[in-house]
């Protein structure tokens, strides 16, 4: 009885431990695992962009200095100036001279004034023109352009996506030569998440050529007053106006003028009729 009762209470022990064990753990796990592939394979990021002086001066110092690596060309050309100018002291040319020492200072000022040259283009050209709003929508399937004329949207796979570049402020995703402009900054989010948006092209950043660059590309900060783009409009506009009221008189002083010889030549022509008639009477 003791052996049966004993049995009895190991074969309760261990059908208590069956009954413990979590039999659909495993299923779980593959189930989590499986809504983390979804999770991930659904990410959608809405980003805007600002076209303004900011963005155009922190890309183009970007592009001189790191993607065509200008300095590396005026180098070369100083170099050459340089072996210019030994030969025609030497030959004793001294005007030559005197023209390539003027061309290499020139070259010099260009190479340390180069963000100082790229601030006049761009105040030039935001002093007549607005600054406009371009959005991006980014999946790990691709990029869609939102156009800002308006037009009809542009989608792109990431097949497409040549290389890509990034500094603090900015992603410079490359379609061929075509660059996309992605600020970085979380308000220009209006969907998604910052974490998403970079997890998108971080994995994208894997498959194609990348290149990090975590420092400040300015040596000036970014400062630029826009002009009050709606009074320049409305000036415009005004002078519009009177251009044509100008042009639209001058047509018709032009009309009445045609109107009153018109005239004239009706009146004058009974005249000389009677005239003619008298004429022949006479004869």
């Amino acid at each position: 009885m003791e052996q049966k009762e004993l049995e009895k209470e190991v074969l309760e022990e261990i059908n208590a431990t069956s009954e413990e064990t979590p039999v659909e753990e495993a299923p779980a796990e593959e189930a989590e695992a499986q809504e983390e592939v979804l999770e991930a394979s659904s990410r959608k990021v809405v980003v805007k962009l600002n076209v303004d002086y900011r963005t155009l001066k922190y890309y183009n110092v970007y592009v001189l200095k790191y993607v065509r690596k200008f300095y590396w060309l005026y180098a070369i050309f100083l170099l050459l100036l340089a072996g210019g100018l030994v030969y025609s002291i030497i030959v004793k040319t001294y005007i030559v001279v005197a023209l390539m020492a003027v061309f290499a200072l020139y070259l010099v000022y260009q190479m340390l004034s180069i963000e100082k040259t790229i601030d006049r283009q761009l105040t030039a050209h935001f002093m007549r023109r607005r600054p406009q709003v371009q959005t991006y929508t980014f999946t790990d399937e691709g990029i869609t352009i939102d156009p800002a004329d308006g037009g009809d949207p542009i989608n792109y796979e990431w097949v497409y996506v040549t290389h890509i570049y990034q500094i603090p402020q900015f992603y410079y995703l490359y379609l061929g030569k075509q660059p996309i402009i992605v600020d970085r900054n979380e308000d220009m989010i209006i969907e998604g998440t910052k974490e998403d948006l970079e997890g998108i092209i971080a994995t994208q950043a894997t498959k194609k050529p990348f290149k990090l660059l975590d420092k400040n590309i300015l040596k000036e900060p970014v400062e630029f007053n826009y002009p009050d783009y709606d009074a320049m409009e409305a000036a415009q506009e005004e002078q519009r106006a009177a251009i044509e009221s100008e042009e639209k008189a001058e047509v018709e002083e032009t009309v009445e003028a045609e109107a009153i010889e018109e005239e004239k030549a009706e009146a004058a022509e009974p005249v000389e009729e009677a005239a003619e008639e008298t004429e022949a009477k006479e004869e």
